[in-house]
């Protein structure tokens, strides 16, 4: 991170929760597997290894499986999209996407998959998990 990116205020209102988890996400009917970097209650950063679809795309995010207790399905739209310098030879590229307004019964899962992305990154951490 940049020592200007540092100094910015968040802009966010949601708190964002890091990732490392496999997610897949549907764009005009295709299905993309990505491994999601960050998400929120209003939006997500996901890596992906194919060409990315454009900006204004409307999205479908799929978090968690039949081996997760929990999963839901996510509408929202990429709001950018951006090639990640990671000094690998792929070409990777990190899509951003801003979730529709949530129902209720989206919000469950997500705090549930949120919630076990923290504990999951505690534990690497060697931290005692924080029970929120």
């Amino acid at each position: 991170m940049h020592d200007e990116e540092k100094a910015r205020p968040e802009r966010r209102a949601n708190r964002r929760v890091g990732g490392n988890a496999p997610v897949k996400m549907t764009v005009d009917g295709v299905e993309v597997a990505g491994v999601l970097r960050n998400i929120s209650r209003g939006g997500a950063a996901i890596a992906i290894q194919e060409s990315p679809p454009p900006v204004d795309s409307p999205i479908v995010v799929h978090i968690g499986d039949q081996a997760s207790a929990f999963s839901a399905r996510l509408s929202g739209v990429i709001v950018q999209v951006r090639r990640i310098d990671d000094k690998s030879e792929e070409k990777r590229y990190a899509v951003h996407i801003r979730f529709d307004e949530l129902s209720m019964r989206e919000m469950g899962p997500l705090a549930m998959f949120m919630h076990d992305l923290i504990l999951t990154s505690s534990v690497r951490a060697g931290a005692a998990p924080n029970p929120l």
